[in-house]
């Protein structure tokens, strides 16, 4: 392929000549009347930090980082009502009649700005926020600055007012959480209370002495059937010696003075046999006779007051065995009911010990539950007074918006370069 001919870069030129003209004739003329005529555009902006607070907690209840808690104050500043008051304070676009109150809106919703700026070597995904812009534009330089401080003022009157409102909400919720756990708490106390009173002599503490119990009234009771045995034998013989006549039954043997009272009424009847009467040794044989039966009479009333007495005694005997024996039986009836008892509480024990250990359990974690409520209360109520005295994290305005000197748009030069050069 040859070089170009300056005969064929005439005879393009002519082909294109009235096209050259068109673009420099009336392009060029509209890109340099749209850059003149373009409204003017200014931007204000300030800057808000966000200080840490001046008191380090180990804990707080006010949880939502700033990232957040701009992007919420942003949609609190940018929802319909706000902006409306904010057209209305300043009265923004008045002179654009044509516009609808929506188109309004829409128009302040795009020419406001809010921009995070995260710390240095902070991550992306990290929510850090080292401090804020809040941009304004418009057409007039001192209504966007004028626009722009009242943003910062709703921002920072809007997260005091949220955080403050946080603090308190979550104290008083906080507050009524521990008052219910509180009551509940005596309640479920109350019933462990009534639960231990309804089954005290069954409760799982006191098992292992009623086992060692049973034990001993098993023991008791044997001990006590032995002995009885012994009584009841020796009840049994009582009465059998009683009522055999061995005890209190006088001898069949004459004693010496009998004796000797049937010899003398022996000599007496031989004497009689020969004597008369009044003969010496009658008279003398029937005084011996009549001393002895004094004698005699005494010794057998002396013997049956002996057997009397004894058989008194037996019979007192018999009666204290037989008040022992029913005594032992008492005794018995008594243990035997108590071991059932006792047993009968321990077949009954596995089951209270469940039911127990559920309302312990239930108690376990209501306490626990309570307590973490009292520790973050405390936290809640140490954020409160922070808040109040202005000491936790605060958005802190380190420059305001001024008017700004200069338009930031359009780029005149840009656009009339731009026109010319197409």
């Amino acid at each position: 392929m040859g070089a170009y001919r300056l005969s064929d870069i005439w005879s393009a030129f002519r082909r294109r000549f009235w096209l050259l003209v068109l673009s420099v004739g009336l392009i060029s003329p509209l890109a340099l009347a749209l850059a003149y005529f373009l409204p003017p555009k200014y931007d204000a902006s300030a800057q808000i930090l966000v200080e840490a607070p001046s008191t380090t907690l180990l804990n707080t209840t006010l949880t939502v980082p700033p990232a957040q808690r701009l992007a919420e104050i942003e949609h609190k500043l940018m929802a319909r009502k706000a902006v409306l008051e904010l057209i209305d304070k300043f009265g923004l676009y008045a002179d654009r009649p044509d516009l609808s109150t929506s188109e309004k809106v829409d128009l302040v919703r795009r020419n406001t700005r809010f921009e995070a700026i995260p710390p240095p070597n902070a991550s992306p995904r990290s929510g850090a926020v080292l401090s804020f812009s809040v941009s304004f534009t418009s057409d007039k330089p001192y209504l966007t600055a004028e626009v722009a401080n009242e943003l910062v003022e709703r921002i920072m009157a809007e997260n005091l007012r949220a955080r403050t409102e946080q603090a308190e909400g979550t104290l008083s919720f906080l507050e009524k959480e521990a008052a219910r756990l509180s009551r509940a708490l005596a309640e479920v106390e109350a019933e462990i209370t009534t639960f231990k009173n309804e089954h005290e002599k069954a409760l799982p503490n006191s098992l292992p002495f009623r086992r060692q119990e049973v034990s001993n009234v098993k023991n008791r009771m044997f001990n006590r059937d032995q002995s009885r045995l012994a009584l009841a034998e020796q009840l049994r013989n009582l009465r059998e010696a009683l009522q055999s006549g061995q005890i209190g039954l006088m001898t069949g043997q004459m004693t010496q003075a009998e004796r000797d009272l049937q010899t003398l009424r022996n000599q007496l009847l031989q004497s009689q046999a020969t004597l008369a009467d009044s003969h010496p040794t009658i008279i003398a044989l029937k005084k011996r006779i009549e001393v002895l039966d004094r004698v005699v009479a005494q010794q057998n009333n002396s013997a049956t007051a002996q057997a009397s007495r004894a058989r008194q005694q037996a019979e007192q005997q018999i009666a204290l065995l037989e008040k022992q024996i029913a005594l032992s039986d008492r005794q018995q009836q008594a243990d035997a009911a108590y071991l059932k008892d006792l047993e009968e509480s321990i077949a009954l024990t596995p089951k209270l010990e469940i039911e127990l250990n559920r309302m312990l359990r239930r108690q376990a974690q209501l306490q626990a539950e309570y307590d973490a409520v009292i520790a973050k209360r405390n936290v809640a109520s140490t954020d409160r007074q922070l808040e109040a005295g202005r000491k936790s994290e605060r958005f802190v305005l380190i420059e305001s918006a001024r008017p700004p000197e200069g338009p930031t748009s359009p780029n005149r030069p840009l656009i009339a370069a731009g026109g010319v050069f197409f």
